[in-house]
């Protein structure tokens, strides 16, 4: 097993402003980008980002949109595990973070990192360039100004891209993704080869789709100059994040297998959860005594399409069950 590094990230900077420091979520990056580049292949890069507040040194808790920030940062610098530094203090009565918000959104990115993990962990050699601009930002590129972003190759033979956000405003931003096979893209929106497929997954013509994962929509393609190159135009909320899924709409899986006509289940590949994320649309579950048992949309392994279905039942017969 190879050695994980863990970087602690300050979201605060050190430089005073009216008694609070202010922000610098930049960090989450760039210091895990530079430590990443000198590591060996088999040691691998963990952030720890700051998510406590209110005493000591530490004057605030991060905003739900600074922990969301920090966290894609990380992930786009080339971290491959994430672990929030909370503090907890029994002997002074102390359960930090505190606010209900962070812990939701902690939970929010929690879902968002099931589906982009197989992808982020795989941490490819090579990987598509992405060029991102945005005139309101007066900067450009992957690792400059108030903008970040990386391209991660999928197993389906998707494209992942992640967008952060730096600046405390709502940025129109224009995403290149250079270097793709667009002939080998994968399978074409989250309900692919399922019974259904909303209007937010139709193609706009061009035979690429560019998915908004966990936004249930697409964003137009602008451009697909056929040497594998691919753009878009997007808007990003300020401290805000974007992940795209670049896919052909013509494919039906990364293997050629195809659902058997007249099958009558929905979604039988788990490939739609446009309720929450890790749970695939169309089924029932039915609770067992055991609290600690689970089922959850899976994207590390597939039979079709790009997710199965994980089911961990803890204690034999009293875990939960799906119909």
């Amino acid at each position: 097993m190879g050695l994980q590094y863990p970087i602690v990230s300050r979201f605060l900077s050190d430089t005073p402003d009216d008694g609070i420091p202010p922000p610098n979520i930049s960090v989450a990056h760039d210091v895990v980008a530079e430590i990443v580049s000198h590591l060996r292949e088999d040691q691998a890069a963990w952030l720890v980002p700051q998510a406590f507040g209110g005493g000591e040194q530490y004057p605030r808790e991060p905003t739900p949109a600074e922990l969301r920030a920090m966290t894609y940062l990380g992930w786009i610098g080339g971290a491959t595990g994430l672990l929030y530094f909370k503090h907890d203090d029994a002997a002074r009565q102390l359960r930090l973070p505190a606010s209900p918000a962070l812990y939701a959104e902690a939970i929010k990115l929690a879902v968002e990192a099931r589906e982009l993990g197989p992808a982020i962990a795989a941490r490819p050699k090579a990987a598509p360039a992405v060029t991102v601009r945005s005139a309101a930002c007066g900067a450009e590129a992957s690792s400059v100004g108030c903008l970040r972003a990386r391209a991660f190759p999928e197993r389906t033979g998707s494209t992942l891209v992640l967008v952060a956000n730096l600046a405390n405003a709502m940025l129109p931003v224009d995403v290149a993704v250079a270097g793709l096979n667009t002939s080998a893209l994968g399978s074409g929106g989250s309900n692919a080869g399922g019974t259904y497929c909303g209007d937010h997954h139709a193609s706009d013509g061009s035979g690429i789709q560019v998915e908004v994962l966990f936004e249930h929509r697409n964003v137009s393609v602008r451009a697909s100059d056929g040497s594998g190159g691919v753009s878009f135009g997007d808007f990003v909320a300020p401290l805000g994040t974007r992940a795209y899924r670049i896919h052909a709409a013509h494919d039906d899986g990364d293997d050629g297998k195809r659902i058997k006509e007249g099958n009558l289940v929905l979604n039988p590949s788990f490939e739609s959860a446009e309720g929450g994320g890790l749970v695939p649309d169309g089924l029932w579950a039915k609770v067992g005594a055991d609290i600690a048992a689970s089922y959850a949309a899976d994207g590390y392994t597939s039979v079709h399409g790009r997710h199965s279905l994980r089911v961990q039942t803890p204690t034999d017969g009293e875990g939960q069950g799906l119909q």
